[in-house]
């Protein structure tokens, strides 16, 4: 794990030396394409660990009839549960519909479920929980939390 943070470091510092050295040249066009490299190496990660969901969300003990008909005050803080004691890992697909019910959530992959944590606004977050399958025995391999929304550069970077 350290190798990589040293890594991802080294590159952080060699984007900031790129792009002061760009921005001295007066190269607008060149700027502005490090400029989204280096927002891309420290933006924020799109899957997110029980831990970062505990810091984001709070902590509540996972219960898949209060998941079923809650909203996002009490869907959002049993994500990290869910990560942590790998809930419904090895059950079938058709016990996970049958405790959490049809999918509502904005990730898309055939291979997976996802239900909706976080209400989706204009310009927010969206997080999702997502139970992917292990396939062709449609048993649930894998729990994590997604954001489906929100990796557009920022503005700055898109403007003319």
């Amino acid at each position: 794990m350290i190798p990589r943070k040293r890594s991802r470091l080294f590159l952080i510092c060699l984007s900031l030396v790129l792009l002061i050295t760009v921005y001295l040249t007066f190269n607008p066009q060149l700027f502005k394409t490090l400029a989204f490299g280096v927002w891309v190496l420290v933006r924020e990660r799109d899957i997110i660990d029980s831990f970062e969901a505990e810091k984001r969300w709070g902590f509540i003990k996972f219960s898949p009839e209060v998941f079923r008909n809650g909203d996002s005050r009490i869907r959002a803080p049993m994500a990290a549960s869910a990560i942590r004691s790998n809930i419904f890992v090895g059950s079938s697909e058709q016990e996970l519909l049958d405790s959490l019910g049809e999918p509502d959530g904005d990730y898309f992959d055939d291979g997976c479920f996802n239900y909706r944590l976080s209400q989706n606004s204009e310009g927010a977050d969206h997080w999702d929980l997502v139970f992917c399958f292990k396939y062709p025995e449609k048993i649930v391999r894998k729990v994590f939390v997604y954001r489906s929304c929100c990796n557009n550069p920022p503005r700055w970077l898109t403007s003319p």
